[in-house]
């Protein structure tokens, strides 16, 4: 469990939400740390890649009688999270596993889109229907004009006022470590 944020909803529900690493998704990194190959400029080889997060919501009403609303899993690490009013924002961080540079090209053709983009799975439950779903929509995606890392940056956004809405995400190919927040951004 990395983070715990509590919510009071518009209709007197108390909300736990328990962002956590799920079990077997801990990830390893691309290559080792250090590399100076030339081939690796560009690539952010210290972000883990084979990590997912995990978004478990709660309702706590009944402190005695906690029961989960909706657990899902999400391609990447958590950067940060904020709670402003009913949404709960998270910023994750994504890097595909990508054919290491002296093999690319024998590999890459291979690749389908799941393997270059985040994806997220709803857990929710004791048997789950697994149905993965891609987390940023292909229109959602962002490049800046200047690089700024090779990378995916997910901002996902939960109502928690209505779970049954969809996510609504955004997608920036750039790195990210400081996320500021406030009520109007």
């Amino acid at each position: 469990v990395s983070d715990l944020v509590l919510y009071e909803s518009s209709a007197d529900k108390k909300l736990l939400i328990v962002f956590y690493r799920p079990t077997n998704f801990q990830g390893e990194y691309w290559v080792e740390t250090g590399i100076t190959d030339a081939a690796f400029i560009g690539i952010p080889y210290w972000i883990p890649v084979k990590v997912k997060t995990g978004v478990a919501i709660f309702d706590i009403s009944d402190p005695l009688l906690p029961t989960e609303l909706k657990t899902l899993e999400l391609d990447g690490y958590l950067v940060s999270s904020r709670r402003i009013e009913n949404r709960m924002h998270m910023v994750l961080q994504f890097l595909p596993y990508l054919p290491l540079p002296n093999i690319l090209e024998d590999e890459i053709a291979d690749m389908t889109i799941e393997d270059l983009v985040p994806f997220y799975t709803d857990v929710t439950g004791t048997d789950p229907v697994v149905e993965r779903h891609q987390l940023v929509a292909p229109e959602d995606f962002y490049h800046p004009d200047i690089d700024g890392g090779g990378s995916i940056v997910s901002m996902v956004t939960l109502d928690l006022n209505n779970l049954d809405l969809p996510l609504s995400s955004t997608g920036v190919v750039a790195d990210a470590s400081i996320v500021y927040a406030s009520t109007q951004a």
